[in-house]
This record gives C-alpha cells, structure tokens and sequence, in this order.
C-alpha cells in the first residue's frame, strides 16, 4: 500500500472553455488557501488503513480495520516508542445499531487477554453508561468500572474510573474531565488517587489545538471508551501542552505540521516535542 499522494491533472491544449467542468472556489479563512468546494467533503470510502510513526532509529506503526459499514473494529500497534517494544492488539465487538458492547485487548506485556464489557442506556442510543472489565495483573484479579456523564452538547464531560478493592466494595481511583468547543476535545483534566484514599487531586492538565481538516478517525464518544480521547474530534490535533501537576519536570508541548491530500485528510505531518527538541515523522495510509 503506497501512501496518498498529490495527483495534478493537466487539460489538453485543445479544450476549449465550455468543456472544463464549473468550479466554485473559496478560500479558507485560516490558511488563506483557494479551495474548490467540490472537495470540501470528506471522502467516507477514504479509510484510513495504516499510521507509521517514526522517531529517530524507533517505529511504531498502528494498523486499522474496519466492518461492511465502515465502523472501526480492530487496531493494532507494533514496534519501539522510548526503548520500550510496544505490541497490543484491540478488537471491538459492534451490535446491529454499530454500538461497541464488548473491546478484546491483548498486549505482548499481559499473558490474558483483558475484556471491556459496555452498558447503554438503551439498545437503539448511543449514551454509555459504564463499563466493566476483569484481569489478572502479578496474579491478582483486578476487576474495574468506568462510568460516564455527559454534558449539555451530547459529549462525554466526565469520566469516573473505579476499581474494585479487598472489602469487595469499588473505589474511585481516577477521573477525566474533558471540555468541548464546537465538535474538538480542547482541555482535559487529569485527577488521580495518590493516597489511596479515594480523595483525587489533580494530576494534569492537557490542552489540544487542530487544524480545519478532517480527522480521518473521528470517533466521538467511541474515542474515550476506547481511550484515545483525541479522536472525538472533527479535526486533526496539531498541538498538545502538558502541565503536569504532580511534577512540573516532566512539563512538555508537542507541536505538528500536517500536510494533506486533496480531500483534505492528513498524508504526512512533522511534530517537534519540547522542550526535549525530539522530532516525530508520520505517514498515513489509506485505501
């Protein structure tokens, strides 16, 4: 699979103007750039296949997968991020309304395959109520409960994560917040249990920015039951500043320039990681 280039389609000398097709132009108000408003519209049999991150002499390439529908069903991510070899595999289960009732992880670090079970207020809606999940960690059982309150505009607002304890009785050991502006994900707060006492303090703050491209795996709410919580949005994340809480060493902003196809997906991008200077190329794929 090659990557997804830039196509330029020359007119014949010979055609005259009543044979070149009507394009209607406008030029978009944050790049500047003139635009043909036939390809404003993203292509939805354009898949996005394949991501290959390359950071120095490390690689990590991420594979999709998708059902008749074109609903995402598995990824899958190999290769070494920081020294450390990365190979998990996740498969989402969909019922017939394309809801994700059931998420299959498998990891090279964990001999057990770890289940995610999800509940819905309603078979025919989309409002997750929580999760269940069960594995084994140094062999202990861990069994864990992820539920979910939504704001005014039909996002996720709240995740509450709770893990079950000796007593037998849950204990909220996590927390995200995350705020919306239009359809982008743009501040997430981070609390955690540092006491184990159930009493969270913050221990992050994440700030997003994008582009005005389509994101190619946009998944709304999907994107924070399956934990990657920046691909609820309808854009393409060019920045991220950290401000961790617990400690401020370890402070860092990741800031990416992204070039794009004609349907005005991402084909390639450069992000610099500061204040590190660590620089990351990715390519997309698609069929």
């Amino acid at each position: 699979m090659k990557p997804h280039i830039f196509l330029l389609l020359i007119l014949p000398a010979f055609c005259t103007i009543s044979c070149q097709k009507k394009v209607d132009w406008l030029v978009d108000p944050v790049t500047k750039e003139v635009l043909d408003s036939a390809n404003l519209q993203a292509n939805p049999l354009e898949l996005l296949t394949k991501i290959v991150a390359v950071t120095g002499n490390e690689t990590i390439e991420s594979n999709f997968t998708y059902d008749s529908k074109n609903y995402l069903i598995s990824e899958q991510h190999k290769g070494i991020e920081n020294g450390v070899a990365v190979d998990t595999y996740k498969k989402y289960y969909r019922d017939t309304t394309g809801k994700i009732v059931k998420v299959a992880l498998k990891s090279k670090q964990d001999v057990d395959t770890v289940y995610t079970r999800t509940t819905y207020d309603d078979y025919y809606t989309n409002t997750l109520l929580y999760t269940l999940s069960q594995y084994q960690r140094q062999g202990q059982v861990i069994r864990d409960s992820v539920t979910y309150v939504y704001d005014g505009n039909g996002h996720i607002g709240i995740q509450k994560q709770y893990r079950q304890k000796a007593t037998g009785d849950y204990g909220l050991f996590e927390q995200h917040e995350y705020s919306f502006s239009g359809r982008n994900l743009v501040v997430v707060k981070d609390f955690v249990d540092s006491s184990n006492s159930s009493n969270l303090v913050v221990a992050g703050v994440r700030q997003f920015s994008y582009d005005t491209r389509f994101n190619p795996l946009k998944l709304n709410n999907e994107a924070i039951l399956i934990g990657r919580p920046e691909w609820a949005s309808a854009n393409n994340l060019i920045s991220i500043d950290l401000e961790n809480k617990l400690a401020p060493g370890d402070n860092y902003k990741v800031v990416s320039k992204l070039f794009y196809s004609i349907s005005r997906k991402p084909v390639y991008g450069t992000s610099i990681k500061s204040p590190v200077g660590t620089v990351t190329q990715v390519t997309y794929f698609y069929k």
